[in-house]
């Protein structure tokens, strides 16, 4: 596993590797994908000091553009959670969007939208008890 500023280094070429492929700024990936200030992200390219669930965030959004060899090390897979079905409906609506409009990013977005399910998973609603 690599560390401190080669680790630095092995993000940064992540991150860049996965705006290549998507498009969105790093900025943008700070904010929307890890939930943190984009000088949170500088730090991370720069020093390589990353926390674990930040890690394992990064690895799981860039696993379709560098693979676990990239991080130095054999490491333990990503886990995947299978979807609520509520969440596999919209993707399953999503996915046939894509297909008809830009087949090439179609992969881009499955793994953009497993994140964000994993990221935000949905809550059941709150029960009241309400007299009749």
């Amino acid at each position: 596993m690599l560390t401190g500023p080669d680790l630095g280094k092995a993000i940064r070429r992540a991150l860049e590797a996965k705006r290549d492929a998507t498009g969105l700024s790093l900025a943008s990936m700070a904010r929307q994908v890890f939930g943190v200030q984009p000088e949170s992200v500088q730090g991370w390219m720069r020093t390589g000091a990353i926390s674990k669930p930040n890690f394992e965030k990064l690895r799981g959004y860039v696993a379709d553009v560098v693979g676990d060899s990239h991080w130095g090390a054999d490491l333990a897979p990503v886990p995947s959670t299978p979807f609520p079905t509520e969440t596999r409906a919209l993707l399953e609506q999503l996915i046939a969007v894509a297909i008809v409009t830009n087949p090439v990013g179609l992969r881009h977005l499955l793994v953009d939208a497993q994140h964000y399910a994993e990221c935000h998973p949905l809550r059941s609603p709150k029960k009241t008890n309400r007299a009749a």
